[in-house]
């Protein structure tokens, strides 16, 4: 009997051994378990942070290089050629910094390509692999003061640990304002640089007042004209183009050049800094400024109309 009593305790304890073995074994599982998944969802999480503050940074440094692209797309001086190939060369200095392969002095370090190695060397301190592919580049106007960019891209976002992976397309937008730009036509033509700025007075108002056209003309400031080229087509010496969004001055050379060198031609600014030469005329009530009448409107307004001068026909001029 004692026998037997001593392996019934002996199985008891055996069996109390196992349990707790199993109990032990299981629960250090399911915290490994929970463990793991705390640590997933914690890099998941941080994951989606950086896409987050990535996207973000990514407009701040798509207008940085907007802006200073289109700074550095103006004349450095009167020898400059055109930029013709706007598209192209846009894209190649918003993401390289370059034009035709040559550092462009006004970008500095504010390309897409270098935010982009910035961005790789953050993600690496934080264990995320940051790659971000850009695919197409629009510029274009949205008002004549304003130039939207857009940049197609490609983003892709991986945990080092292979906890979770993004790749997505994403379009990022930005505006530049124009105003207190140079005018790539005044630098192209050899003055000095003109800065945009917009009339003091609408159109309406230099219509009716002839004082605020004199005013309007000696500011060559700038006023919405559907009859003359926006910012980008002045950029790329688009002259005779016409755009929703064109913008013309009155050229006042006076200011910059002197006597003997003043041309004798209209002195509406694409005209007067291109090699076009309309027939012009004086305005009746400012003798010295002589404007074209090239249609604004196709078959409808032409320039007299548009700002409502009338000429002196005896003095036209080609």
């Amino acid at each position: 009997m004692a026998v037997g009593r001593r392996g019934v305790i002996f199985t008891f304890i055996s069996i109390t051994v196992l349990f707790f073995t199993i109990t032990f074994i299981y629960n250090t599982s399911q915290y490994r378990l929970r463990d793991n998944i705390f640590l997933a969802e914690s890099r998941i999480i941080a994951l989606d942070r950086f896409i987050s503050d990535t996207e973000s940074d990514l407009e701040r440094a798509l207008y940085i290089a907007a802006f200073r692209t289109l700074l550095a797309m103006n004349p450095q001086d009167a020898a400059d050629d055109y930029i013709t190939d706007i598209d192209d060369k846009f894209h190649e200095m918003m993401i390289y910094g370059n034009l035709d392969g040559q550092p462009r002095a006004l970008i500095n370090d504010s390309n897409i390509l270098l935010w982009t190695e910035k961005m790789e060397a953050q993600g690496s301190k934080l264990s995320i692999l940051f790659s971000l592919t850009p695919l197409n580049i629009d510029v274009h106007m949205v008002s004549p003061w304003d130039v939207e960019v857009e940049l197609d891209s490609t983003l892709e976002v991986e945990d080092i640990g292979g906890a979770a992976k993004w790749v997505r397309n994403i379009t990022t937008r930005t505006k530049v304002n124009i105003i207190n730009f140079p005018d790539p036509v005044y630098g192209h033509g050899g003055a000095q640089p003109n800065i945009i700025k917009e009339s003091v007075y609408t159109i309406e108002e230099i219509r009716t007042n002839d004082d605020k056209l004199k005013e309007h003309w000696e500011s060559q400031r700038y006023l919405p004209c559907p009859g003359a080229p926006d910012y980008i087509q002045r950029l790329g010496g688009q002259l005779g183009g016409k755009s929703e969004y064109g913008i013309e001055s009155l050229a006042f050379p006076s200011n910059y050049l002197p006597g003997p060198d003043i041309k004798n031609k209209s002195m509406v600014d694409h005209i007067y800094w291109s090699s076009a030469n309309p027939i012009h005329c004086p305005v009746d009530v400012i003798p010295s400024l002589r404007m074209d009448n090239t249609e604004i409107t196709v078959g409808v307004v032409g320039r007299w109309d548009f700002y409502d001068v009338n000429v002196d026909d005896a003095r036209c001029s080609t």
